[in-house]
């Protein structure tokens, strides 16, 4: 008899002869076996990614001589790709029939693209922690923080990662209003022309309620 499923029975004048069906090779009665590899093929050779995401399986095309389920053994045989440093990276992927025959390896290219770590949502997992007190500048893969004017760092590590901890280092100023020396007729009542309070953070009444008269 005929292998079921792998070969054809053919009529001879003799009686009937066994043949493996298309691309498959053997005798047709104890062996029809599968020697043809599958072949791959992507919907897009190129894929791009935000930095830090997953890279998503690739849409495929698979055919095989005779395993309609091989789509189902799509692999990936090797990849370069580091999601957390942008730049172009190789990834490939193979398939395997039910009979062990492998596809060539097709190569896809993966490019990780930089995210601006200082404009991203609040909620991203990856936002800058400059402080409120200092200025985030985004770089290729990273980002750098930087106290403003006036206020000094005292990040814990401000050589390798400054701009984290940020205090005012700027002190008040206070301008005396009216004539300086403030010249009052004898047995007159003084008047106090006031001052002018000014500082980088706190607002003019704030100062005044810590404001010391010596």
């Amino acid at each position: 008899a005929c292998l079921p499923d792998a070969a054809e029975c053919v009529d001879t004048f003799a009686g009937f002869d066994c043949a493996c069906l298309y691309l498959l090779e053997g005798d047709g009665r104890t062996a029809c076996k599968d020697t043809t590899p599958p072949t791959l093929s992507f919907a897009a050779p190129a894929v791009t990614v935000p930095q830090y995401a997953s890279v998503p399986t690739p849409a495929v095309t698979v055919w095989d001589n005779f395993d309609e389920r091989a789509a189902e053994r799509v692999y990936r045989r090797g990849s370069d790709v580091n999601v957390r440093v942008p730049g172009v990276y190789r990834e490939t992927w193979a398939v395997i029939d039910a009979a062990g025959n492998e596809s060539e390896d097709v190569p896809r290219t993966v490019n990780v693209v930089d995210i601006d770590e200082c404009s991203v949502a609040s909620t991203h997992p990856h936002r800058h922690d400059c402080s409120p007190l200092a200025t985030c500048t985004n770089t290729v893969g990273s980002f750098t923080c930087a106290c403003l004017a006036g206020f000094a760092d005292r990040s814990p590590d401000p050589a390798a990662a400054p701009g984290r901890v940020c205090v005012d280092a700027t002190p008040p100023t206070i301008t005396l209003l009216g004539d300086v020396p403030l010249t009052v007729a004898q047995y007159a009542a003084a008047v106090d022309p006031g001052v002018l309070l000014a500082d980088n953070v706190d607002s003019p009444a704030e100062l005044r309620e810590r404001l010391v008269v010596v």
